[in-house]
């Protein structure tokens, strides 16, 4: 009997002991919940570029004596776009948003460099915020047309207060893309139209959600 008691005894501590471990660390539970801290990642807009949806502007100033493409003796082609923007998401919640930041990456198949200029409007076709121009670095590409891999690009835009508030009424977002043909190899202009160059803009919004 004394050794069965004991060994309950022994039992009943390391229960004890295990539980208060467990437990050790751990703030008491509250009376409500407070104030919580949330982070999202939102895609917002993508674009995609091929050949076809390019144009040229100005005279040909290059390639002049080459059996090249017409759009191959104009030193750049341009693309635009403007793609409708959803921001509600972001700005549900506007009152209590304390980081939000636009993150763009880029993948280029074309064996040229680029710059690409980005901007969001308002219903009324106003630039509400302007991003800085980005350098498009050109994909590498066989002399068969076979692509080794995309150029990449990308850049990042944190907003601070003044910012987050200036796009609360962006409806659209602008693409302005120039692609500079002068060091293109122009045996690869033949294969020009199976490239692709793909814009993703996203964004990360972090807010308070209030207890009230």
């Amino acid at each position: 009997m004394y050794y069965k008691q004991k060994s309950l005894f022994l039992v009943s501590m390391f229960a004890v002991a295990l539980l208060t471990s467990c437990l050790s660390g751990l703030e008491p539970i509250p009376n409500k919940i407070g104030d919580l801290d949330l982070s999202l990642s939102i895609p917002i807009a993508n674009a995609e570029v091929g050949l076809s949806e390019t144009y040229t502007s100005g005279i040909p100033t290059i390639n002049l004596g080459l059996n090249v493409p017409p759009w191959a003796k104009y030193e750049y082609i341009y693309f635009t776009d403007s793609v409708a923007v959803d921001l509600y998401r972001i700005y549900e919640n506007s009152n209590d948003i304390s980081y939000l930041a636009f993150v763009i990456n880029i993948w280029n198949e074309f064996p040229v460099k680029g710059t690409l200029d980005m901007y969001f409007t308002d219903r009324a076709n106003n630039i509400l915020f302007q991003f800085n121009a980005i350098n498009v670095e050109k994909g590498n590409v066989l002399y068969n047309g076979n692509v080794v891999a995309p150029g990449y690009s990308n850049s990042k835009v944190v907003f601070d207060k003044t910012l987050i508030e200036s796009i609360r009424t962006a409806e659209f977002l602008v693409f302005q893309l120039k692609v500079n043909l002068k060091d293109g190899n122009t045996n690869v202009f033949k294969y020009y139209d199976q490239f692709k160059l793909n814009c993703h803009l996203g964004a990360r919004v972090d807010f308070i959600l209030k207890d009230n």
